[in-house]
């Protein structure tokens, strides 16, 4: 019986955790040039790197306290990410050349999460010439970079754009006619124009800003996409909206992963009292329950797998997922 409960519930939860991604490993020696040489090695914990390329550099840091990683932060800013710092329960940075950090802080598994990625290649921007370059206002910066544009839009990244500067443009939008079921936040707006089209600007940090324009009902690439979902307000109101909306990280699916992970944690130390206990059905109980939760879970998992999440947000998702894949195979 106890055999049985165990195959049926490993593979339940190993599969559908499988389903859900995997983890680009790296050898877990510390860089010496590249994006993780711009960061001290952290001097304690398992450390595991997942990315290292030239666009991006990612690694988790087992077994550190909450104390370690604020410490850790405090490091990163003197090691010159120390640009529109911001720390809540993770810390946020860039270095003047526009290359962001993020470090994520996991209490219930005492697990650290840093990532690194490059800054945007700006140059001399060339205002888009189509339909749509003379429907959006130029801003005041020539300093920028065109990612892409089509018949259907296009989208763009502009330096040396402080806040007030990009306050200041969005309301140079709002007054070309890009007024229409808009939501305008701290460092964020999208709104409509008569013609349908969607207009999104953000502040991306580092005095660079985004902008990026579709046709009414364009079949628009994945690359940049910005989703926010929250009540309308004047366009004078300027609400403090989630830093990690706006960036293109979902805080509601950092939620998500982190109570999965969690539970992933509570199964796993459950599973090591099963191991070791001679009464099996005294615990039927407790066993039905987990397997309830992860149900639920997954199916919430799959649900988030299904959605159009950006480059960042699926990332952490597809590591999450390989981490969670980890520990449950080292307890079978």
């Amino acid at each position: 019986m106890k055999r049985f409960l165990l195959i049926v519930l490993a593979v339940l939860m190993i599969v559908g955790l499988a389903a859900c991604g995997s983890s680009n490993k790296a050898d877990s020696d510390w860089p010496r040039k590249g994006l993780g040489a711009l960061i001290p090695k952290p001097d304690q914990g398992k450390i595991e790197i997942t990315e290292n390329d030239d666009d991006e550099f990612t690694a988790n840091v087992e077994g550190v306290s909450k104390d370690f990683f604020d410490e850790y932060a405090e490091k990163c800013v003197e090691a010159g990410f120390n640009v529109d710092v911001e720390k809540d329960h993770d810390f946020e940075a860039f270095r003047e050349d526009a290359t962001k950090i993020e470090i994520s802080y996991y209490e219930s598994s005492e697990e650290m999460r840093i990532e690194i990625e490059a800054g945007e290649k700006l140059g001399d921007l060339k205002w888009p010439t189509n339909t749509f370059g003379e429907k959006v206002p130029k801003p005041e910066s020539t300093y920028g970079v065109v990612k892409w544009q089509s018949s259907d839009g296009f989208c763009l990244y502009v330096g040396n754009t402080t806040i007030d500067d990009f306050n200041n443009y969005v309301d140079k939008c709002t007054e070309a006619g890009f007024d229409i079921d808009f939501k305008r936040y701290e460092k964020s707006f999208n709104g409509k124009n008569a013609d349908g089209d969607s207009l999104q600007i953000s502040y991306e940090g580092a005095n660079i800003i985004f902008i990026r324009i579709d046709a009414e009902e364009a079949a628009a690439p994945e690359d940049d996409v910005i989703a926010t979902e929250k009540p309308d307000v004047k366009p004078t109101e300027v609400p403090k909206e989630n830093k990690d909306e706006v960036s293109g990280s979902n805080k509601e699916l950092k939620e998500f992963l982190k109570s999965y992970e969690a539970f992933i944690d509570e199964y796993c130390a459950f599973m090591k009292k099963y191991n070791d206990s001679d009464d099996v059905l005294g615990m039927i109980n407790d066993y039905t329950t987990y397997l309830n939760k992860y149900t639920d879970l997954c199916a919430k998992a799959e649900a988030w797998a299904g959605k159009d999440l950006s480059a960042s947000d699926l990332k952490e998702y597809t590591e999450v997922m390989a981490r969670c894949t980890k520990k449950l195979s080292e307890i079978y």
